[in-house]
């Protein structure tokens, strides 16, 4: 990518008000893509790796179950009551029980967890509720989808069972029908 002279917007965030962080360059200093780092939720917090070393970047009192990228912020929750905008620790949910899942569909946050219920995070909106625990959320064809504990797929929003395993189900992945060889 190329800067112009004077440009004053870069992918939507305003460079005149923008206040750079000095910690995140010397995070991307040495690393193999400038572009990406791993960052990894652990029983303590959250860390990166950017191909040669590791750095705490959040404190937790647990482990960190959920990362998500919102609206160009990294977001964590996990086994603590609270969902974290994870680069500066403030809390923008807390929740009666621990959160296993985060999601995005249509710019909006989505949160579940084994409080047995998916919220829109950001304004606290209950959007479904459920049985048993709630272990996963995923976007598949442009809907969102949960499951968990209860042994159901659930197309969420139209609250419609579309698998029904019989078992628990602890995570979900699309992906391009390739991968699985056919």
């Amino acid at each position: 990518m190329t800067l112009k002279l004077n440009q004053r917007k870069v992918f939507g965030i305003d460079l005149d008000n923008y206040k750079i962080d000095k910690r995140i360059e010397e995070r991307l200093a040495g690393s193999k893509s400038e572009e990406e780092v791993l960052v990894f939720g652990s029983s303590d917090g959250v860390y990166y790796f950017d191909g040669k070393i590791v750095k705490k970047i959040a404190v937790r009192n647990g482990p960190v179950m959920a990362l998500k990228v919102f609206d160009g912020k990294l977001y964590d929750a996990g086994y603590y009551y609270e969902i974290y905008r994870t680069m500066d620790s403030k809390v923008v949910a807390e929740r009666d029980d621990w959160t296993m899942a985060l999601e995005v569909l249509g710019g909006v946050l989505y949160d579940a967890g084994l409080y047995r219920k998916i919220y829109r995070t950001m304004d606290n909106e209950i959007v479904a509720k459920r049985d048993d625990w709630v272990m996963t959320l995923e976007v598949f064809d442009g809907k969102l989808y949960d499951a968990g504990n209860y042994g159901r797929i659930y197309r969420t929003m139209d609250n419609e069972v579309v698998v029904d395993l019989g078992k628990p189900i602890f995570c979900m992945l699309a992906v391009p029908r390739s991968v699985l060889g056919n």
